[in-house]
């Protein structure tokens, strides 16, 4: 098939437009944006796809020849993007299920342009021979990140944030920003030059796909990514039962049946050799044996699944929307998280993800693309278009990316990747089901179409990202110049982000409010005077953030807190039932957060509600069933509120829920106990802290009965009940406990007058 130049010129054009976001778009970290490894990334890849599918809306319809094929993936895909539409409509937050956020980039609008690069790639690259460039220019962009990542290992280069060396102590994650990304890249890739493997017989092509693999692999271990290679491991099984199964070469059969049964009997060696130094001194290994159902981390795993399960059970058709979960998860909130990461914005498992964002129709048609994909690859397996080690390699790739997607979340170079596959396979898939057209040359007067359409690409381009990419470079060039002139200076250049009005002003009105609440003043009043319209503009933008989202519980939270430090500040009493009040509307939204009864409890300890601030948290702790920080936190405040009954009784609660679930006595820790019983030194009420405090010393673990600080506390509580005898023996027990306390002691009996 003969080209004209000007069929052929826009023909290339679309295909690097593809070959550079396969190519570049790993590669992309900018650090003058907020999340510099993650919006660099995405808005170069919006931006070409969009660029790139202007030029391909002239050519599909000036030709046919480059218009969307039908093709059962297709449906899938579309299908899925159009159930993902829905339920961003009719879900608990449109507008960031739409555009989604920094942080993730991801909602209905990177599923919109994903489906684009499908169109342009599955019609510009039209038979295997052209997708072998596409594939090329993967693996070359994965051997440099490859060589990135083994120079980050060694201590050679160093990307920001990265704390991995010469000793291999630490996991990498090359220019991905995070070991998961990394893991999840190198995994498709190894499937990928597999495939690329079956598909030539030349040995030397084939040592140099092997050579790539083995290293790719070293790099791919580096990252330590538990799930990643339990999708290998899968992708690899998976691999080799077809090869079993379909392969009509005896010898391959038996060779795949030995791989399966050494690499069984090495998995089982593996967890034999678990504590030793070869396990331990090498990361993945450690971290793939290390496996305890008990342990904190796999239990906050399964908690944050049921918060899912939950979450799909009150919407179970279409879901929340993209880019929602961390509504049911502040609904859902299992108090027993309490001490994990505050906020989860993702079930960190990708199935459970589409589940809850799409409910069960969107869920069935995100599986419906991997089915469709498995039939494309059965019919050219039939039509001896692909080998059982091809369609193997094929099928092991989707299922490796399923695997390890239940235990972690999507990212953009990986969804770039599996698209792109699957277009292949519709591409490939197509060209053998269907008569292909007879070639007609372009008419050149049908093309005076493609100026028009790039064109209108370049307006959308350029409506979409410039405003959120000035307000990501916004926010990090505003935060950087903290310090820098008065804060009237500072709010004026953050006004110019905040005004942009895009899907970014939730982040930049998230990074003021965190500033305002981590540099707010304690005692100085000229610090307080250039501070206060910090606080002022903060709770006005967390104010219009609700109004936006009334049910946000994060943003109640942070509103409640700014409320609390104004009151702090001025003791203005309006100030003080804004904070009760905003905390209240959180919990009935989410009626089993702890932090917001924390937030409850500060607020009415600075009004001096001493009664009502020990209750606030209390009553969440009936709802913990397992050894929690959270009655650390209690222990406190009911200490300093004075009530000492309670305070002793959540020690006896915490003390049995730890016997209850390990089977052990309680072990308080000892320097948060100790901090404990500094702050109950500040309660006005010195009745009964005696009690409290001795209860304190036997429950501290092992050597605190000897423990000076909480015998320092028994003796300044006895002076301030006027008993001076007990105060000095509680003294002298101090010293006795760590002789280095005797010039303190010292001093504090000279000061209580005590001889």
């Amino acid at each position: 098939m003969q080209r004209t130049p000007a069929e052929s010129a826009l023909v290339w054009t679309a295909r690097i437009g593809v070959l550079l976001v396969v190519f570049l778009t790993p590669f992309f970290v900018s650090s003058s944006m907020f999340f510099p490894y993650i919006t660099g990334k995405n808005f170069f890849f919006r931006i070409i796809v969009e660029l790139t599918f202007g030029v391909w809306v002239g050519l599909a319809i000036a030709s046919a020849r480059y218009r969307p094929k039908k093709g059962i993936i297709l449906w899938a895909f579309a299908g899925f993007v159009a159930a993902l539409s829905i339920s961003t409509i009719v879900g608990a937050n449109p507008y960031h299920s739409f555009w989604s956020n920094f942080e993730r980039m991801e909602g209905l609008i990177t599923l919109l342009h994903l489906l684009v690069l499908f169109l342009v790639a599955s019609s510009v690259f039209q038979n295997e021979r052209e997708w072998r460039l596409v594939f090329y220019t993967s693996m070359a962009a994965s051997i440099f990140i490859s060589i990135y990542g083994a120079l980050e290992r060694s201590g050679v280069v160093s990307p920001g944030g990265s704390v991995a060396g010469s000793a291999g102590a630490a996991r990498i994650f090359a220019t991905l920003g995070n070991p998961i990304y990394l893991a999840a890249y190198l995994l498709v890739h190894l499937f990928l030059l597999g495939f690329l493997l079956s598909r030539t017989n030349q040995i030397w092509i084939r040592a140099s796909y092997a050579a790539v693999i083995l290293f790719e692999f070293f790099v791919f271990t580096a990252a330590g990514t538990r799930g990643a290679f339990i999708g290998l491991i899968a992708g690899i099984g998976v691999l080799l039962l077809l090869v079993i199964l379909l392969s009509k070469n005896r010898n391959i059969r038996l060779l795949g049946v030995g791989v399966i049964m050494v690499g069984a009997l090495g998995l089982f060696g593996l967890f034999q050799l678990q504590g030793s130094d070869f396990v331990t001194s090498r990361p993945l290994l450690r971290r793939l044996t290390d496996v305890n159902i008990a342990s904190s981390t796999v239990q906050s795993r399964f908690l944050i699944w049921g918060i899912a399960v939950q979450a799909f059970k009150e919407r179970p058709f279409f879901g929340w929307g993209p880019d929602n979960f961390i509504i049911p998860y502040a609904k859902y909130y299992n108090p027993n998280l309490y001490g994990n990461e505050p906020w989860f914005d993702r079930a960190h498992n990708m199935l459970l993800e589409w589940l809850v964002a799409g409910g069960a129709v969107g869920f069935l048609l995100y599986l419906s693309i991997f089915v469709a994909a498995g039939m494309v690859l059965w019919r050219m397996f039939r039509a001896n278009t692909f080998t059982s080690l091809g369609v193997g390699a094929l099928l092991g790739l989707f299922i490796a990316y399923l695997v390890q997607n239940i235990f972690v979340f999507d990212n953009i170079v990986t969804y770039i990747l599996t698209t792109l596959v699957l277009a292949f396979l519709h591409s490939v898939g197509s060209a053998a089901t269907t008569a292909p057209l007879s070639y007609k040359p372009i008419d050149s007067r049908r093309l005076t179409v493609v100026p028009i359409a790039l064109v209108c690409s370049i307006l959308i381009a350029v409506a979409l990202n410039a405003r959120p990419m000035s307000v990501a470079a916004g926010i990090i060039e505003s935060l950087n110049s903290t310090g820098q002139g008065t804060v009237t200076d500072f709010l004026t250049r953050y006004d110019a982000v905040l005004k942009q009005g895009t899907f970014g002003q939730t982040e930049a009105r998230e990074r003021l409010v965190d500033l305002a609440i981590q540099s707010a003043p304690t005692q100085d009043q000229q610090t307080f005077e250039q501070y206060y319209p910090l606080l002022v503009r903060s709770i006005d933008e967390a104010k219009q953030e609700i109004e936006r989202t009334p049910d946000s519980l994060r943003h109640l939270i942070t509103l409640g807190k700014l409320y609390q430090l104004q009151f702090a500040m001025t003791r203005d009493e309006g100030a003080r039932d804004k904070s009760l009040a905003t905390y209240q509307h959180a919990i009935e939204v989410a009626p089993h957060y702890p932090s917001t009864y924390i937030g409850l409890a500060e607020t009415y300890l600075a009004a001096g509600d001493y009664a009502k601030a020990a209750g606030s948290i209390d009553g969440i702790l009936k709802e913990i069933d397992r050894p929690n920080p959270l009655f650390f936190t209690a222990i406190m405040v009911s200490a300093i509120a004075g009530d000492y009954d309670m305070a002793m009784r959540q020690i006896d609660d915490f003390a049995a829920i730890t016997k209850k679930t390990d089977g052990t006595k309680l072990a308080l820790d000892r320097e948060t106990m100790e901090d404990v019983t500094r702050r109950s030194l500040t309660s006005r009420n010195p009745e009964g802290r005696e009690h409290f405090l001795l209860k304190v010393l036997e429950y501290l673990r092992e050597d605190s009965k000897e423990n000076p600080i909480v015998y320092m506390g028994l003796a300044e509580t006895e002076v301030q009940l006027g008993k001076k005898a007990e105060a000095k023996i509680y003294a002298e027990r101090a010293v006795a406990a760590a002789p280095e306390y005797k010039p303190q002691v010292d001093q504090f009996l000279k000061e209580a007058g005590i001889q």
